[in-house]
């Protein structure tokens, strides 16, 4: 899938960035070096940031998309207060999302650095485990993957998902997309058939730095600032089609 055979497809992509206590501006920053890449390969973009970020106008883009990027805080608002839903403009449930959004073009859904969804939560306090990680990522992604995503992808490390992007255009299959993100910094725990559809893949990579950071919490409003131990991190998570390509996007 080279960039010329790109620019006579019509593309497109829908970014969010919800609002963010102190990182609103970093994580629109961020987001914007995103657009401007998918806009250098001919995709449309449409961002919806921070107060702008407003459901029914996401709900109508969404239709003709290819590409549905997430930027935020992480949510349990999914089914049983499990992980799930987005936080926008608006709070957006897991099951609002099933009733509401509509996909025609079989989106790549992504999730940059948001709580719980390629695993880990800044608020964890502990490893979490591998079996609370992959119900994590699972209960995230399963709306959108109902709606007929072609799958999706989280990564909470800096740049991360625009690599993965980047390695899409190149033409590069899902699964080596995310081992070429996982290799530099992280390991991957494992990457096999999805238990609920074996015509997927489950992938999911960690982190094991060690030493000490700076945790910031914030729990109904109320921010919480201390210093704690790294402990592992899950950070990086794909389910989908292990071969699928950009050429299997409808235009």
């Amino acid at each position: 899938f080279s960039t010329e055979e790109n620019k006579s497809k019509k593309l497109h992509a829908v970014l969010i960035v919800g609002p963010l206590e102190d990182g609103t501006d970093s994580a629109i920053k961020s987001m914007n070096k995103i657009a401007d890449y998918l806009e250098s390969q001919n995709v449309i973009v449409e961002k919806f940031y921070n107060k702008y970020s407003d459901w029914d106008k996401i709900k109508k883009s969404a239709k003709k998309t290819h590409f549905f990027i997430y930027s935020g805080h992480g949510s349990t608002l999914g089914k049983g207060g499990n992980s799930g839903g987005l936080c926008n403009k608006n709070m957006i449930s897991t099951q609002t999302i099933l009733e509401e959004l509509e996909f025609k073009n079989n989106p790549i859904v992504i999730f940059k650095s948001v709580c719980r969804g390629a695993g880990s939560s800044a608020g964890d306090n502990r490893d979490i485990g591998i079996k609370e990680a992959t119900k994590r990522v699972s209960n995230y992604s399963t709306p959108f993957l109902k709606l007929g995503a072609s799958c999706y992808y989280a990564n909470n490390l800096g740049k991360g998902c625009l690599s993965f992007l980047q390695n899409l255009f190149d033409g590069k299959s899902l699964e080596t997309c995310f081992i070429e993100s996982s290799k530099s910094w992280c390991k991957i725990e494992f990457s096999k058939k999805h238990t609920l559809n074996e015509t997927q893949n489950i992938a999911i990579a960690s982190t094991d730095w060690g030493g000490t950071a700076t945790q910031t919490t914030y729990i109904n409003g109320k921010k919480t600032v201390k210093k704690v131990k790294v402990h592992k991190s899950y950070d990086i998570a794909y389910i989908g089609k292990k071969d699928f390509t950009l050429n299997e996007l409808k235009e």
